[in-house]
């Protein structure tokens, strides 16, 4: 008795025709972002980071407020040339 094995044959795929376009660049790092896991670790922390710089500084800020003199409290307005459009 004879035994066939059937091989199975990797799909064929055309050969490239040029350069990657953007596109398909987006597509790729896009799939990247959602598989990897440590991305939304990473972002995460970035997000947890940013906010506690902001409330340090603004703490800091903050505390010194009522010892600064009120010359210094007041906004600086920016000059004219920052803003030609207004």
């Amino acid at each position: 008795m004879a035994t066939t094995t059937a091989t199975r044959q990797a799909p064929v795929l055309p050969a490239p025709s040029g350069r990657a376009g953007f596109g398909g660049t987006l597509r790729s790092e896009f799939t990247k972002i959602r598989s990897v896991r440590s991305t939304y670790w990473t972002l995460l922390m970035l997000l947890a980071v940013s906010v506690g710089i902001g409330a340090a500084i603004s703490t800091v800020s903050a505390s010194g407020w009522s010892t600064t003199p009120p010359a210094d409290r007041t906004p600086s307005t920016p000059p004219s040339s920052a803003s030609p459009g207004c």
